[in-house]
């Protein structure tokens, strides 16, 4: 079965497809373009089919939203062309509206007693978070803190590791302090109107920022309880930690720009005279470390 779905060209034809869209943005980001008339991709046929088949093909899929469906109900092609046709008309209307996620409260690692949210979407929406995320991700991917490694292509744990380690151990540059922050409550505490600016910056197309608005403010049902999102992204929708790294690039440009990003005759001054030691920053997601020397 899998090696069916590899070697379909159909499959293979979509992909393709993707793959040039997602090239054409990462340029025109590194250009320092602003994006616009990207909405009409969540209207084409192969960009929602392909975000369709990512979402199946995640064990979560197996988690049902406030419909109750899964990806169970779309084992079938039938299937699963009639969902993409149903989000392609909706929108293309403009009639798309998500749903409520289903939230439910699951353990929190390290202490089992305390509880995190995690709001399930239904496949629908999920498939059309998903078809976002394909839009933004080759966009933002070059704005990024090279040294943000949290829910980022070819980026790791191990990276963020690597690097502190780096700093650590550098000869000529021994670092003495290092200031470990976790932000509290980080997806639940995102403010929707200074995401939607940030992501205004750069996104030019008010369709797809209110796509994106009312994904925010879909709000959440606890057993029959509609609860509102005024604040905050859904912890487990696809797209919500893009959005985080999106916030939060503004704590790495605000670091970096005390040090890292500084011309070598600057940092060279850096813990003299009064100015500020050197300082870097690594984040992994909503987790960070800055590394700092005593000035000299």
């Amino acid at each position: 079965m899998g090696q069916e779905a590899a070697t379909d060209p159909r499959r293979d034809g979509r992909q393709a497809f993707v793959n040039r869209k997602q090239t054409s943005l990462h340029r025109f980001s590194v250009e320092g373009a602003t994006i616009s008339n990207v909405y009409q991709l969540l209207g084409t046929p192969a960009w929602i089919r392909s975000a369709l088949d990512n979402v199946l093909a995640r064990p979560g899929s197996d988690s049902a939203g406030v419909d109750g469906k899964t990806r169970a109900d779309y084992r079938t092609e039938a299937a699963k062309e009639e969902l993409t046709g149903e989000i392609v008309a909706e929108v293309r209307s403009k009639a798309y509206r998500p749903t409520p996620v289903r939230r439910v409260f699951i353990p929190k690692a390290p202490d089992p007693a305390k509880l995190r949210p995690l709001g399930i979407a239904t496949i629908k929406d999920r498939v059309v978070q998903e078809a976002v995320r394909m839009i933004l991700e080759p966009i933002y991917e070059p704005k990024f803190h090279p040294h943000s490694y949290g829910f980022r292509p070819f980026r790791n744990a191990h990276h963020a590791l690597y690097r502190i380690h780096f700093l650590a151990s550098r000869p000529g540059t021994p670092y003495e302090w290092v200031i470990e922050g976790d932000i509290h409550d980080c997806f639940g505490s995102i403010d929707h109107t200074v995401l939607l600016r940030l992501l205004r910056r750069t996104i030019d197309d008010r369709p797809l920022l209110k796509v994106m608005q009312l994904m925010l403010q879909a709000g959440a049902m606890e057993e029959l309880r509609f609860v509102p999102s005024d604040t905050g992204t859904p912890q487990g929708s696809g797209v919500s930690p893009l959005w985080a790294n999106i916030y939060l690039t503004e704590l790495d440009r605000f670091v970096a720009q005390k040090y890292a990003d500084l011309r070598p005759g600057a940092k060279s001054r850096a813990g003299k005279d009064g100015a500020p030691p050197p300082c870097e920053i690594v984040r992994y997601a909503d987790d960070c470390a800055a590394r700092t020397r005593r000035a000299a």
